[in-house]
């Protein structure tokens, strides 16, 4: 019997051997993660600091180091300088928008502001497409991360390239509670405008977002660059429809000055031309009047000829040229006097 048993012994050794293999040694991190709870539960900061950061040289993921880190936490300003390397390891680790958003909270909350602030940047700057920019918005809305929130839609702004665009990207920021944004962008929009007319059609598009403040602005703007009553006209009508009735009435007040100040233009024009036009009548008669004295004086100093004599004859009986008479060669008496049968 005792012979069998023997036999059979190796047979049962290799068969528990295969059912239960020998467990590997644990992880030398591990082990030292452990050796370093101990120290710090003793009190023994100084050594438990310097066994973190041997280890930390040995991490590869974002978790492991912030994990390495969270254990320092209890342990206040002693242990902040191993904190902040811990979290600056896994900065240096960090592949995906995730990681860089989580080593953002942490170091947020471990209140190393620096190294927050890269993280963010980086953040932002791996991230270039609009709808990524908003999912990442979104996504640090919901972490708490809202100045995160912020300067992505700012960097989806600074890509807009049209005032649809911007428009457009008013109403969404506005959606997710970003008042500072939507107004900054709707304010740019009314900045580079300077045509009254299209300031108002301006108006029209952003009148559902019912920013008062803005419009008033806008308004404000065009009142300031109005030059003709078409212009005024559509600022009181757009003032009107946003219920802004003190610059409606401006604007109707300038288009009815403009309307008079017209009339008496047209007014004193009508008034100019009749004058010139009598100043022309006087000046033509002054003329007729002046060619007809001219005339009859021509007409008075020139010889009244008889038929038979010939003007052009001197007269020496007749030295002064009286006109109508015919001196004689003997005694200067007009011949008609000489004629017999004639009495006086």
């Amino acid at each position: 019997m005792s012979a069998p048993i023997c036999s059979l012994a190796p047979a049962y050794a290799a068969k528990f051997k295969e059912a239960k293999p020998i467990a590997p040694p644990p992880d030398e991190n591990q082990a030292k993660i452990l050796q370093i709870k101990q120290l710090l539960k003793t009190g023994k900061i100084q050594l438990a600091g310097t066994l973190i950061l041997s280890v930390l040289e040995s991490m590869t993921t974002v978790d492991e180091c912030l994990n390495l880190a969270n254990l320092t936490q209890t342990y206040g300003f002693p242990m902040m300088e191993v904190r902040r390397q811990c979290v600056r390891k896994a900065l240096s680790l960090c592949k995906t928008s995730h990681d860089l958003m989580l080593v953002a909270l942490t170091s947020r909350q471990y209140q190393f502001f620096e190294l927050t602030r890269q993280a963010i940047k980086t953040l932002i700057d791996n991230t270039n497409a609009d709808a990524d920019l908003q999912n990442l918005a979104v996504n640090a809305q919901h972490l708490g991360l809202n100045d995160v929130a912020e300067m992505a839609m700012e960097k989806v702004y600074q890509q807009t390239t049209s005032p649809e665009e911007a428009i457009y990207f008013a109403q969404e920021v506005r959606s997710m509670g970003m008042e500072k944004l939507a107004h900054k962008s709707i304010a740019n929009l009314i900045t580079q405008e300077d045509n009254p007319v299209r300031l108002c059609v301006l108006l029209n598009s952003i009148e559902s977002l019912n920013m008062h403040d803005v419009n008033r602005q806008l308004l404000k703007k065009a009142l300031d660059n109005a030059e003709s009553a078409a212009d005024y006209n559509a600022i009181a009508k757009g003032a009107k429809k946003v219920n802004e009735l003190d610059i409606a009435n401006i604007a109707d007040y300038r288009i009815r000055k403009m309307q008079l100040m017209q009339q008496i233009k047209e007014d004193q024009a009508s008034y100019d031309q009749q004058v010139q036009d009598w100043q022309s009548k006087v000046d033509a008669e002054r003329a007729r009047r002046e060619a007809e004295a001219a005339k009859a004086k021509a007409a008075g100093d020139n010889p009244i000829v008889l038929p038979g004599l010939d003007p052009n004859l001197p007269n020496p009986a007749n030295p002064d040229n009286i006109p109508g008479l015919i001196p004689n060669e003997k005694d200067n008496t007009p011949s008609f006097l000489k004629t017999p049968g004639t009495s006086f």
